[in-house]
């Protein structure tokens, strides 16, 4: 974990690539017209002909995907905020998977840490997605860096807005 935190580090945490590629899906998915949970689902419906569903408590990990099936299993014990954060991650792995490989191919000595950088690449474009950078830095600016507000206006978590404001 030292590994890939000296990683973004070194990256100023801010990685345009994948900046630009959550601005486009915003656009192309049309984010803005639904509230993101549906707008998300629809989006994996229709492009990826992957299915959403939200399953019971004890039936396992927060969220799961089978490739085979073209089913996400997302865990209802999860608030509304964190399945839109946990979908746009799994868009993450599935639309930027040929990114995030490049992004951490030669960085680092083995593969498990690789593979959490990619984690780490994910949770960024999630939240790049989930709270694009021209509408949130207006925001930010307007609301006087009010944490909790911007989190209600964005339908985002308190930690992934605090996070996102420290990327800006």
């Amino acid at each position: 974990s030292e590994d890939v935190s000296d990683f973004l580090q070194q990256a100023g945490n801010h990685f345009a690539g994948l900046e630009l590629a959550a601005e486009r899906l915003w656009k192309d998915a049309k984010l803005d017209d639904d509230d993101l949970v549906s707008g998300l689902i629809r989006w994996l419906g229709d492009q990826h002909k992957i299915r959403v569903e939200i399953v019971p408590a004890g039936a396992g990990a927060r969220r799961r995907y089978d490739p085979a099936k073209r089913t996400i299993w997302i865990s209802e014990l999860l608030p509304p905020r964190s399945r839109t954060f946990q979908l746009a991650h799994q868009l993450a792995l599935i639309e930027q998977r040929d990114q995030l490989l490049s992004l951490t191919e030669d960085k680092f000595h083995d593969e498990e840490t690789r593979r959490l950088a990619r984690v780490a690449l994910a949770n960024y474009f999630a939240g790049a997605l989930l709270l694009p950078y021209p509408e949130f830095y207006r925001e930010v600016t307007a609301t006087r860096h009010d944490v909790e507000l911007l989190a209600h206006l964005f339908e985002s978590s308190y930690e992934t807005v605090a996070h996102r404001m420290c990327n800006l």
